[in-house]
């Protein structure tokens, strides 16, 4: 150890000489120099002025206030966090400096000298490690500190530690290559390198030139890392000497020095520099921390393992290696801008799917606008149609109470007459019984009574003509009566199945009210949502445009690092041409690259295993592949079976709703001949009731073998509707499947794009036809409205006959009334003759008589019939219902049908696909290690060659070595055969 006093100098070669000219500050020094590594000293100056010392490796401490030291960089300090701060703080106060090593707590002891910055250690740009510098304590020192450009204050501690001058590996290399050179300077406290210092110092030069490269590109990459981490690793036995001799010379030192040994500055661990990584990525980034944090724990565990092959390294030191680990720089670098530009096409993907996704969802938006307003639309029109035909129903219903009303006053009115007729007889019986002497009197009044009775009986002849008249125009009046009757009948029969519908439209009306306005408030709720959903979207939106400028700014800025690269790349490789020219006066290194190659014959030995149980994996894959082609096959052809079977069915459905469709026409028109047949024979009704019977009776039969038929056609159809809808959610489904299939591949996507097409446009023409159908309901609607009408109108005529009617009433009583005024007129002027005149009257009373009772039983019989067929009607029309709920059953069976189906065919096309990407990436790397293959084997026979050339240039070969080159051209032969 040397002790010397010294000022504040400023001479770069000798800087702990004393100048004569600077007394007057009173500054003093001490020069430690301790053997270090590879014989380098340390230096440690203590100073009273003020200013910065120019020398790399002193330091001044001062005891008034603290300084603020790091080596972060420009980008790593702008992305540091107050809470990566706090967490750097709090893991410096649990973790006491006792339990770091020396290289652990000072790494700038592993540093090279850089001669361009006179410093001691080169400081990575964006290495996240915090460097806390040692102190010396100046008497009297001020306020004053030194001022640093750039650098990030951090709270400082006193050390012990004493920091080494070291010297430029290019002087190092000089003095050893230079043979007999006499050493000067401070060169003279060391001695000559042996074997394992001077392989230390060559790989310390490597490692400041990888820190160098790093410092140009301005960016923090993972063999930055690997580098500090590997001098970490393999420095530790160095330190821990360097230690040992620290504290034999801190012994002999001043007690100033020894004030700044109380506390050792504790050092930033790998969980800080995690920490620090994920704060610093997390910036301009659209991922998540978590995915963050693997992506920087993978690349702690890269630098791991870049450590253990540094040693490995360094225990070979040869060039090869390290043009491999600039190739593996390059190619780590080059992973990283693919995963970049990976990560920014996602991105874009995303955004353009968010895009999508926000114009779908404005668009069945405004379908269901749409939707709801035509069904309230529909809704409103149909009550309006559900009160006119309240109205029409409850006026008709009041014409029928009236003409009732009508026929039981004509009954009423007929027995009075047959009373007044019982009454007439009795004073007639009561004449028979009178006097004698009346006789004569009454005789001379028969003759006069036989003048005026052949008067009466003209005038009776004449009333009887005109009562044959009117009884001819009364069964004129009563056949179109009947005939209106039967129109009423029919119209009645079509409005009680169209009430009994409408009830039924009604019920499923109110039911669709309910469900229509839950449907509105979901609708309305789900407005709402969306609302807030296009206003976290539109938010979202706006975020990633903001995201995607920033994407492009990083792009950008990712083009200037591959710009950068590239640069690096052009400097590597002038770098691996002066590492060429270097190796031609490598030839001491034949035997460590003979062992070298039988390390890289083994691993190529090795490789070719691999390469055989890939081939074996491949093939087994081929194998799958094939199965899984041929099962696809399979599935194609009981897809296709079931499109056949489903189109079959959809004939089927079709033939049976044809031949339903031409029954119920075939049964119109026989109801209608039946109802032309009614009217024809309402004459002869009495003697073919029995036949009318016996016809209805036939009837039911073949309607009861036609419900069975329609219900089990009905049934086809509810299959059929099932599938249907299955393929509707099956379209659906397959829309979104489409969007994911055009991001993965293109190609396949087209194909299966056009099967969906097809697919869509058949369940277009399933609702086309839904669409016809509710049409076709809206034209029965409308037939129901004109029915509705002509009741209308049936109504307005029986109005006008049964005022004819009544009108027809009034006449006979008023005749009937004058027949009775004469009546009593005869029996007061004589009672001769009345025998025959009652007689008469009796007579024909009678027969107006029966002629009412037959028109009533006449009555009874058409009512009777019309309720029959009302019940029949109904009846029809209930089971006509049932075959439209069974139909509609079948039709949601097979629409279910439809839909596992094509789920089954999905989950297997999913499968398949999934294998054909399994079967993709073995390929993918089948071709990457066919590529390491024959690029190692490139490289061992250029290094053959190589060695050949350096090994034997100008002498002449033994036989053993021919035999040898023929053996290794042997192995060449048999490696590119495999």
């Amino acid at each position: 150890m040397e002790l010397s006093g010294a000022h504040d100098g400023r001479s770069q070669s000798d800087p702990v000489q004393a100048s004569q000219a600077d007394d007057d500050s009173g500054s003093f020094g001490v020069k430690v120099q301790v053997q270090g590594i590879a014989g380098r000293p340390y230096v440690v100056l203590n100073t009273q002025g003020r200013c910065s010392p120019e020398y790399p490796d002193v330091f001044l401490t001062d005891h008034h206030r603290p300084e603020f030291v790091s080596n972060m960089s420009g980008s790593a300090s702008s992305t540091q966090t107050p809470r990566a701060d706090h967490y750097r703080s709090l893991r410096a106060f649990k973790n006491p400096p006792a339990q770091l090593l020396n290289y652990q707590r000072n790494p700038e002891i592993l540093r090279a000298y850089d001669p361009r910055n006179h410093r001691g250690w080169c400081s990575s740009p964006s290495s996240p490690m915090m460097v806390k510098r040692a102190r010396i304590p100046v008497p009297g020192a001020g306020w004053d500190r030194v001022q640093e450009p750039a650098v990030e204050s951090v709270p400082y501690q006193p050390s012990h530690i004493i920091c080494r001058r070291s010297e430029p590996a290019s002087e190092i290399q000089h003095t050893r290559t230079s043979a007999g050179s006499p050493q000067t300077g401070q060169g003279a406290h060391r001695r000559r390198f042996g074997p394992e210092e001077k392989r230390r110092s060559r790989s310390l030069e490597s490692r400041s030139d990888g820190t160098e490269i790093g410092m140009q590109v301005g960016s923090f990459t993972q063999t930055d890392v690997s580098e500090v981490t590997g001098v970490r690793a393999t420095s530790a036995g160095q330190q821990e000497r360097s230690e040992v001799k620290e504290e034999t010379g801190s012994g002999q030192a001043t007690p100033d020095l020894l004030k700044g040994q109380r506390e050792l500055p504790d050092q930033p661990d790998e969980d800080t520099a995690k920490l620090v990584m994920v704060n610093y990525l997390k910036d301009g980034s659209c991922e998540g921390e978590a995915i963050i944090r693997q992506k920087v724990e993978l690349m702690f565990d890269k630098i791991h393992m870049l450590k253990f092959m540094t040693l490995e390294e360094l225990e070979f030191a040869a060039p090869l290696e390290e043009i491999n680990d600039l190739k593996d720089r390059r190619a780590a670098l080059e992973r990283h801008v693919t995963h970049l530009q990976q990560q920014l096409q996602e991105a874009q993907q995303n955004n353009e799917s968010l895009s999508e996704q926000k114009e779908e969802r404005n668009a069945e938006l405004r379908r269901l606008q749409e939707a709801l307003e035509r069904s309230e639309q529909e809704q409103i029109i149909i009550r309006h149609k559900l009160t006119d035909m309240e109205k029409e129903l409850q006026t008709s219903l009041d014409q029928l109470l009236q003409a009732r009303r009508a026929r039981d006053q004509c009954r009423s009115d007929m027995r009075d007459l047959q009373q007044q007729l019982s009454d007439i007889h009795d004073e007639l019986d009561s004449a028979k019984s009178c006097e004698a002497g009346e006789r004569d009197r009454l005789l001379q009044d028969l003759s006069q009574l036989r003048g005026e009775f052949m008067a009466l009986q003209r005038v009776q002849e004449e009333q009887e003509e005109e009562i044959s008249a009117h009884a001819r125009d009364v069964e004129a009046l009563q056949e179109e009566h009947q005939e209106e009757i039967n129109r009423l009948l029919e119209a009645t029969q079509e409005a009680k199945e169209s009430v009994a519908l409408l009830g039924q439209k009604v019920l499923e009306v109110a039911a669709e009210k309910g469900v229509g306005q839950a449907l509105i408030s979901e609708l309305k709720q789900t407005k709402a949502e969306l609302q807030q959903k296009i206003c976290t979207l539109e938010e979202q939106i706006s975020s990633l445009h903001h995201l995607i400028q920033q994407k492009q700014e990083h792009e950008k800025l990712l083009t200037e690092r591959v710009e950068q690269l590239m640069m690096e790349k052009q400097n590597l490789e002038e770098e691996l041409q002066e590492v060429r020219q270097q190796e031609e006066d490598m030839c001491g290194a034949n035997r460590a690259l003979m062992r070298h190659l039988e390390d890289t014959q083994s691993e190529l030995s090795r490789l070719t295993r691999a390469h055989r149980e890939l081939k074996e994996r491949f093939e087994e894959e081929r194998r799958q592949t094939e199965e899984l082609q041929r099962r696809r096959g399979e599935l194609e052809e009981q897809r296709r079976s079931q499109d056949r079977v489903l189109e079959r069915l959809q004939e089927e459905m079709s033939a049976a709703v044809t031949g339903s469709e031409q029954e119920t026409l075939r049964l119109q028109e026989e109801v209608d001949a039946l109802r032309d047949q009614s009217q024809r024979e309402l004459d002869t009704l009495h003697t073919q009731l029995h036949d009318t019977h016996t016809q209805l009776q036939t009837h039911t039969h073949a309607t009861q073998e036609y419900q069975r038929e329609r219900c089990v056609l009905e049934e086809k159809l509810s299959r059929c509707e099932f599938d249907l809808n299955e393929a509707e959610l099956k379209t659906q489904q397959l829309q979104k499947r489409i969007k994911e299939l055009e991001e993965k591949q293109q190609t396949h996507d087209d194909r299966h794009s056009k099967l969906m097409e097809v697919r869509v446009c058949e369940l277009e023409r399933s609702v086309l036809e839904e669409r016809s159908s509710s049409d076709a309901l809206m034209k029965r609607l409308e037939r129901g409205r004109e029915q509705m009408e002509q009741v209308r109108a049936e109504v307005l005529q029986e109005r006008a006959t049964r005022h004819e009617l009544e009108c027809d009433k009034i006449r006979l009583e008023r005749q009937n009334k004058d027949l009775r005024g004469r009546v009593a007129q005869l029996e007061g002027s004589q009672r001769i003759g009345q025998d025959a005149v009652v007689s008469k009257l009796q007579q024909h009373l009678q027969e107006l008589e029966e002629r009412l009772l037959g028109e009533e039983r006449e009555k009874s019989e058409l009512q009777q019939m019309s309720r029959r067929l009302e019940r029949r009607m109904k009846e029809l029309t209930l089971h006509l219902e049932e075959e439209k709920l069974s139909l509609q059953d079948q039709r949601d069976q097979l629409a279910l049908r439809l839909k596992t189906l094509k789920r089954q065919l999905d989950e297997a096309e999913e499968e398949i696909e999934r294998l054909e990407n399994s079967r993709k990436k073995l390929q993918r790397d089948m071709e990457e290690q066919q590529e390491l293959n024959d690029q190692l084997k490139t490289e061992i026979c250029g290094l053959r060659n190589h060695i050949r050339r350096n090994t034997r240039p100008n002498k002449a070969q033994t036989p053993a070595d021919e035999d040898e080159e023929e053996d290794e051209d042997e192995t060449d032969v048999t490696l590119d055969a495999k």
